[in-house]
């Protein structure tokens, strides 16, 4: 079986999927992860599986959009 954590925790991938891929998607808008939903697991009585994922910082959210922009998208 795929390790969850594994999954979630790759670096982002030098180039995303070219603009004629994606159809009419023009903008990406980059959204970091966070643990806010954890207490609301935890109050149905279920395990948080990402709880281990990082939290990306900014400079890391911020490379990004330069990744996105090299295929004619509007990141943000």
């Amino acid at each position: 079986m795929h390790d969850q954590q594994s999954r979630h925790t790759r670096t982002l991938p030098r180039r995303p999927p070219p603009p004629q891929a994606l159809g009419n998607v023009t903008r990406v808008d980059i959204l970091p992860f966070h643990k806010f939903g954890a207490d609301q697991w935890a109050g149905l009585g279920m395990d948080f599986t990402l709880a281990s994922t990082p939290v990306p910082s900014a400079a890391q959210i911020a490379e990004a959009r330069p990744v996105f922009a090299s295929y004619g998208l509007y990141a943000v």
